[in-house]
């Protein structure tokens, strides 16, 4: 039995944005983030699709003191984030989680470029 991938942009610390494959479903967003996950963010994907961008990160960020990664700005959300942050596209009627296509990645990666990256020193992440 074959698993599905999606196609996502993972923002690593200390990183520029790529884009990754990972495993469809929770275990993959799991995997992908390092941890338990949380869906901080989502972000309308055209009008009329349905589809939206969702930003995870790692639910537990700050208990696992993990370095800090971006400060995301968005219309609905501003806030630093610790650890890597996974950009997936999914569905608002369903919740389903979907691979980004390619104009939704390169739109995406214009518009993250300008989240400001943690400064982490001479030593990088720890």
């Amino acid at each position: 039995m074959s698993t599905q991938r999606c196609r996502a942009i993972l923002l690593g610390v200390g990183e520029p944005a790529r884009v990754v494959e990972i495993e469809a479903g929770l275990r993959g967003l799991q995997c992908a983030i390092g941890g338990l996950i949380e869906n901080f963010a989502r972000i309308p994907l055209g009008r009329g699709t349905g589809r939206t961008a969702d930003l995870w990160h790692d639910d537990e960020s700050r208990l696992k003191d993990l370095p800090e990664n971006r400060t995301v700005i968005l219309p609905d959300y501003f806030g630093d984030i610790a650890g890597p942050i996974l950009i997936t596209a999914a569905d608002e009627g369903n919740g389903e989680t979907y691979s980004l296509k390619d104009d939704e990645i390169a739109l995406l990666l214009s518009f993250v470029e300008m989240w400001p990256q943690a400064d982490l020193g001479e030593g990088g992440p720890q």
